[in-house]
């Protein structure tokens, strides 16, 4: 192991001693430390816009105040640091904060655990990343999520990476609305996993889930990707497609876009905090209502040329 790498991990064995609470509130008073030592976050500045979460596989809960998570602890100055000259390392241990929920320690073993981020690039369209780690007992840092696994010189960054786009696959026409399927995403390139069976990525992204936009015809497409202004049409299962169905009151345009949800029912949103879950960019507009299209104006003959 390089001197630098060995000084490093030394650093952080003593921030990692500094984390762990005094009192007997922690949710794991043993420590059990997570994190990436060695890979850098890339993709993120860690600033207002970035979204987080972390969670034990099968234990999380969405509600801040369930489950074994982080809970009411957002990632900024707690389990998300800026290290030196690296840009930003995920690390902390679930005994670091009083306020995580739950104890890891609780689930049978061994355990995997998962993370979440998600962020806007400079178009303001999501980009975002998924891992997970199952646990190793007799390792400092037990959860492990570093890239590839194992790696200890010269690992690969955690890149946030463009949300896929909503693909429209067919439309049909039912009455006066429009019934859109959606096929399903591809969240690979995002996934970090440890090759574990407990964090093969059907585990971790099970599901997806679709939303729609219905605006006046011919008005701008959205820019906004915060699910907070677009409605719901479902959830589904990776690799089945999606039936989304119009509720236009007159003719519009019709929009949808797309978001992972990971195991426990996280997303790409920010529970800690409240912030909103992030899509996509926008599927191919759809045209719904009384008239599908603006028809051509009708060409009118001149009866004196035809005579």
């Amino acid at each position: 192991m390089k001197k630098s790498i060995r000084v490093l991990g030394i650093a952080l064995v003593a921030i990692a001693a500094l984390l762990l609470p005094l009192n007997g509130q922690a949710a794991c008073e043993s420590g059990v430390f997570f994190g990436s030592y060695y890979s850098q976050i890339l993709g993120t500045t860690n600033g207002p816009s970035l979204r987080s979460s972390f969670w034990a596989m099968g234990g999380g809960n969405v509600l801040t105040s369930a489950g074994i998570d982080n809970g009411p602890v957002a990632e900024t100055g707690d389990w998300m640091h800026p290290y030196g000259s690296m840009p930003i390392a995920l690390l902390s241990a679930w005994g670091a904060n009083v306020n995580y929920n739950g104890c890891i320690e609780t689930l049978l073993q061994p355990s995997s655990m998962a993370y979440g981020l998600s962020d806007v690039d400079g178009t303001g369209n999501m980009v975002y990343a998924v891992g997970c780690a199952t646990r190793i007992n007799t390792a400092f840092t037990e959860f492990d999520f570093t890239n590839p696994p194992g790696c200890t010189s010269g690992c690969a960054p955690i890149t946030l990476v463009p949300a896929p786009k909503a693909l429209v696959t067919a439309t049909s026409r039912q009455g006066t609305q429009a019934q859109i399927t959606v096929g399903s995403p591809n969240f690979a390139p995002g996934f970090y996993g440890d090759g574990t069976a407990g964090c093969a990525m059907n585990l971790v992204i099970p599901q997806y889930e679709v939303f729609r936009k219905e605006i006046a015809r011919n008005g701008a497409a959205p820019a906004d990707h915060d699910t907070s202004t677009w409605v719901s049409s479902g959830i589904f299962n990776i690799g089945t497609p999606a039936i989304v169905n119009t509720t236009c009151a007159s003719d519009c345009d019709v929009y949808v876009g797309v978001l992972p949800v990971y195991n426990s029912g996280f997303k790409t949103g920010e529970p800690a905090t409240g912030a909103a879950d992030r899509l996509g960019p926008n599927g191919t507009k759809v045209q719904a209502g009384p008239i599908l299209a603006n028809p051509p104006k009708p060409r009118i003959s001149n009866p004196k040329k035809t005579q």
